[in-house]
């Protein structure tokens, strides 16, 4: 078992970058997670993964059930980097909160170090 932290504490304001892939990530998910796009005005980083990646955990309005509750994926999406690693971003709440963006390899064979541009991906039900 490791020592090392899963999650590096942060305490920021979202990127240009992260706010408006979140933005797309949640209006092309369909009307639950649009229900979702209010709080992403309040949201603030709290944490990102250690494994050099950029999933970021989330806090609205400073509030967090981040760890607390069960995590509710609110959409999920899959693309292939240009070697054909597979990989799946989603967008979870926890307790009703925007609580983060998760991105990851599915194959295991490479880990996503940057956003990907959004025309690379699709939704994982139409994969």
């Amino acid at each position: 078992m490791s020592d090392r932290p899963t999650t590096i504490p942060e305490d920021r304001q979202l990127t240009e970058e992260e706010r408006s892939f979140l933005f797309w990530l949640l209006s092309e998910g369909g009307d639950r997670s649009r229900a979702f796009l209010p709080q992403l005005q309040k949201a603030h980083v709290v944490g990102r993964c250690a494994c050099g990646c950029p999933s970021i955990n989330l806090s609205v309005g400073g509030v967090t059930h981040y760890g607390s509750t069960g995590m509710d994926t609110l959409c999920s999406y899959r693309w292939s980097s240009p070697k054909g690693h597979l990989f799946e971003v989603f967008v979870f709440a926890c307790g009703g909160l925007l609580a983060g963006v998760d991105l990851w390899s599915i194959d295991g064979q490479s880990t996503p170090t940057a956003i990907p541009p959004t025309s690379a991906l699709q939704r994982s039900e139409d994969w």
